[in-house]
């Protein structure tokens, strides 16, 4: 439009086709197939010497998408499976100012929807209350959330700078996200927002180009959270669905400091 407005919209196809742990790791019953997708977006930028701002809307429309089941194979691969139709849509928002000449905001966040049509959750074990195997069900469970998608994803970036001196404040906040594409709380990843503080100093020595100290302090407030997981094995004993969970949890405060010297 001019030098700091731009206006686009694309549409794309793309195919993909299933790696080789798709097909070694694939059930019985599992054939994988090719997956197609149909790709929508429309967007604005802004951009000036202080201060920038985006959007971006976008519709993803899958055939035969290959999707993460949630579970794992014997050699702790994790496993997909084709679903017939599926899309994710949402919109991405960025954004910058320079708030005065040292210091500075970035951030962007996404909202979405990732869903699945008419989903079936298959052959799922039946126990009585002696253990003894009984039957294997199936769900219908129309439509549900696509598997490790959270509906929220968002970052903010806080910098400082005074010569030689760095700062940044960067925090993430991450949405629920399912442990497969059933949408049950009960097999889930709680939401997690964290605060990772970074700051360097640089300065010159003879004969040296510079030298930096740096410091890196994660998890600043010493968050208690799990940024992924599996089911390793879901099912029903006399009535009730038991699920047996396995999560990646994440290390408390942490730091790591460095020095790079520069010739």
């Amino acid at each position: 439009m001019n030098n700091r407005n731009n206006l686009y919209a694309s549409f794309s196809v793309a195919n993909r086709e299933p790696n080789r742990n798709n097909y070694t790791d694939a059930g019985p019953n599992d054939k994988p197939t090719s997956e197609r997708l149909y790709d929508t977006e429309i967007g604005y930028r802004y951009q000036s010497p202080v201060a920038s701002f985006g959007a971006n809307i976008y519709y993803m429309k899958y055939n035969n998408q290959l999707i993460l089941t949630g579970k794992i194979s014997e050699i702790g691969e994790m496993l997909t499976t084709n679903i017939p139709d599926s899309h994710r849509a949402g919109i991405e928002l960025t954004g910058g100012v320079q708030i005065s000449p040292l210091l500075r905001w970035d951030g962007n966040v996404t909202f979405s929807q990732n869903k699945i049509k008419n989903f079936v959750e298959q052959d799922v074990d039946v126990y009585d209350a002696d253990w003894n195997w009984v039957d294997s069900r199936s769900n219908e469970l129309g439509n549900t959330n696509i598997a490790y998608s959270p509906d929220i994803i968002a970052n903010s970036i806080l910098s400082f700078s005074y010569r030689g001196f760095e700062t940044a404040l960067h925090s993430n906040y991450v949405g629920q996200q399912y442990l497969d594409n059933t949408s049950s709380k009960q097999r889930s990843i709680d939401a997690y927002f964290v605060n990772n503080l970074r700051a360097s100093y640089s300065f010159d020595l003879p004969h040296l180009e510079s030298v930096t100290l740096g410091v890196w302090v994660n998890n600043l407030f010493n968050v208690e959270y799990e940024t992924n997981g599996y089911n390793w094995y879901s099912y029903y004993l006399d009535g009730k669905r038991v699920n047996e969970k396995r999560y990646f949890t994440q290390a408390g405060t942490n730091a790591l400091a460095s020095i790079t010297i520069r010739f």
